[in-house]
């Protein structure tokens, strides 16, 4: 959670971190960090808590460490430097973490291809078996060639990768993945060609679900007013991150604001009073009484000839759409007026601890609606608080330690002295 306005930006974040393939939360997780020693800008991280393995408590330090007193003009500046950190240390990225990546980024994909050539090869079986292996390699080309096709209808992420480089450095990863997926299947050179080539379409469009969101904060040393810049990380090939951009606000041009990260419902209810699946949920229903209501209008009307009940109903549907579009954006708009514009003009004239208290809030908020749920508390733990002010930098209001500083007096000692 990120508030900003005019005097500084407010990052709070919880401490609940969840083990993938053990199904455990623990609220230990720390997901703000000081990006420099001396200037004020800061990082916040969500979603995974590591980065090719490496947590990214680690990641940061030394970062920071390489960093020193260099500066850059803007936030973005700082984002674009760290983002070429992760792809350029060889301790984050080592070849034998790189090749496993690339194998788990493949691997469901060419599953997901299998299945739809058994599917295809099933519904085939129903009509006329049995099927040569003419006929299965045309099956593969062509069910291979659609799949392709969808996963190429995505943007490229931000670092894109030329069309030979994947193939190219990683044929012997492909054949041994597809030679343990499909075995000895006949599946012709050109739906091998296609598997090949779905597989680089993934490395090179599809955002994946495990990616870290980074998000860094603060002021540039042109920066008057605060900016918040975010990017997802999902991993390295080649020596390249796959990064891309999910969303930046400057209050130099967009005026204060408050951005969630990860679970933004809750955040949603206080900012513009009401629950996103709640309004999906009435879009959704009024969308299915427009597109059934002239269905059901004409067929009340039996005594109407056939092409013109047609003509009506569309013209009735069309209408309703249009209507449907107008009055989500008068919803939007009013929203805008009573709930955000009004709670903007307050955000904007607090003080720096009150902004710190209020991203405080919005998180205990959602921590207090998962604790209340049925499912995981993936929202708990301790809240570390921290302001970013161009005068004071990054200051801890409140921040959890695994340990009592009272019975470690050398940590604050060695933190003192690496200070000075």
């Amino acid at each position: 959670m990120a508030i900003l306005n005019a005097q500084a930006v407010a990052l709070a974040a919880d401490s609940a971190a969840t083990v993938d393939g053990v199904g455990k939360v623990y609220p230990s997780a720390n997901k703000i960090f000081a990006l420099s020693s001396v200037h004020p800008v800061g990082i916040m991280v969500w979603n995974a808590g590591a980065f090719m393995g490496v947590p990214w408590e680690t990641i940061v330090k030394l970062y920071r460490q390489q960093l020193g007193e260099r500066s850059f003009p803007t936030v973005g500046e700082y984002l674009a430097d760290f983002t070429a950190f992760l792809g350029s240390d060889e301790r984050l990225a080592p070849d034998n973490l790189a090749d496993q990546y690339f194998q788990r980024l493949i691997a469901g994909h060419i599953q997901a291809a299998n299945g739809l050539l058994r599917e295809a090869t099933a519904q085939r079986l129903e009509t006329q078996p049995p099927i040569t292996a003419t006929e299965l390699e045309g099956i593969a080309t062509e069910v291979f060639g659609a799949f392709l096709e969808r996963i190429k209808a995505f943007p490229l992420i931000a670092n894109d990768w030329k069309a030979s480089d994947v193939r190219g450095l990683h044929q012997a990863d492909l054949d041994d993945a597809m030679r343990e997926t499909f075995g000895d299947l006949p599946l012709g050179t050109a739906g091998a060609l296609a598997v090949e080539l779905t597989c680089e379409a993934v490395v090179r469009q599809l955002q994946s679900s495990a990616f870290s969101g980074v998000v860094v904060a603060g002021f540039g040393e042109r920066d008057v007013f605060p900016a918040l810049v975010e990017r997802a990380v999902d991993g390295i090939v080649d020596g390249r991150v796959r990064c891309w951009e999910r969303g930046s606000h400057f209050v130099a041009t967009e005026g204060p604001g408050i951005v969630p990260f990860a679970q933004r419902d809750m955040i949603q209810v206080f900012v513009e009073g009401v629950n996103p699946a709640y309004q999906e949920a009435i879009e959704a229903m009024v969308r299915q009484l427009i597109d059934g209501y002239p269905t059901a209008l004409m067929g009340a009307t039996t005594d109407m000839p056939a092409g013109v009940q047609a003509s009506l109903a569309a013209a009735h549907q069309a209408l309703g759409q249009e209507y449907l579009k107008q009055a989500l954006k008068v919803l939007t708009e009013w929203r805008g007026t009573q709930f955000v514009q009004e709670l903007m003009e307050v955000v904007a004239t607090l003080p720096k601890e009150a902004l710190a208290d209020l991203a405080e809030a919005l998180v205990s908020l959602t921590s207090l609606r998962r604790r209340m749920s049925r499912g995981q508390e993936t929202v708990g733990g301790p809240i570390d608080v921290a302001v970013i002010s161009k005068g004071d930098g990054l200051i801890w209001l409140r921040r959890k330690h695994y340990f009592d500083p009272n019975l470690n007096p050398q940590y604050m000692s060695n933190r003192y002295r690496r200070a000075h």
